[in-house]
């Protein structure tokens, strides 16, 4: 059955649950196998402090997945809604080619782990990029936390990340000013050592206003139905 998925997070706290489901059972696992050498008598004993290091292992490995899943439905539905474009006329949108996310956007099984590993707070942030899209081509970053689009400033409620994604696919097809923040650790790596926050030009290209849809399917595939784009 499909999922709902537009270029956002929509489904993440949907999609999250179901991960941490289908990766909870490991760390039992793993604790069984702990004591399976010698056959020890009685029960085995666990400190605390492993089972907490097992749960917070198997929430890293539950966001990894949960992010590959967004990032490919957007790179494969950037792709086809881009090539179709001629096809839907009275149907466009601007397509920047990223995808925006704030704390508020995770599970609370998540949330923590996103903090943590993406460092996320309530400004919305830069999460993924499709390569090659206008957005990798004027030179945003996964990371970078969008202070303001052309001028207007972005707010940090709890709808925000939303908010951006939404403001971004009714902009006319014309350049977007970015004011971006980037991160200590991305302006060491690069060369300019430009101030931040910084001004970022993008031009989008037209794309066809599609939900995309996560299709479970043993079989990769992705296709159109005049209205939506189902990426299985």
């Amino acid at each position: 059955m499909a999922s709902p998925a537009p270029l956002g997070f929509s489904i993440t706290r949907r999609t999250a649950s179901a991960i941490v489901r289908r990766t909870a059972p490991a760390i039992a696992a793993l604790l069984l196998m702990a004591g399976c050498a010698d056959a020890p008598e009685g029960p085995v004993q666990v400190s605390a402090s492993a089972v907490a290091a097992e749960q917070k292992l198997q929430q890293r490995l539950a966001l990894q997945e949960m992010l590959k899943e967004h990032a490919r439905i957007l790179d494969v539905g950037f792709a086809v809604t881009e090539a179709a474009a001629a096809l839907c006329p009275d149907s466009v949108a601007a397509g920047f080619g990223i995808n925006v996310a704030t704390r508020a956007n995770f599970s609370d099984a998540l949330r923590d782990t996103a903090t943590e590993t993406l460092g996320l707070t309530d400004q919305p942030q830069i999460v993924h990029i499709v390569p090659g899209s206008p957005a990798a081509r004027a030179g945003l970053a996964e990371g970078d936390k969008i202070l303001a689009i052309d001028g207007k400033p972005v707010g940090t409620e709890s709808d925000s990340g939303k908010e951006v994604l939404e403001r971004l696919r009714a902009a006319p097809i014309a350049p977007v000013t970015f004011a971006v923040e980037r991160s200590a650790a991305e302006r060491s790596s690069e060369s300019d050592k430009q101030a931040t926050p910084r001004d970022i030009t993008v031009t989008p290209v037209k794309v066809c206003n599609y939900e995309l849809y996560i299709g479970r399917s043993d079989t990769l595939n992705a296709f159109a139905d005049g209205s939506s784009i189902v990426v299985t």
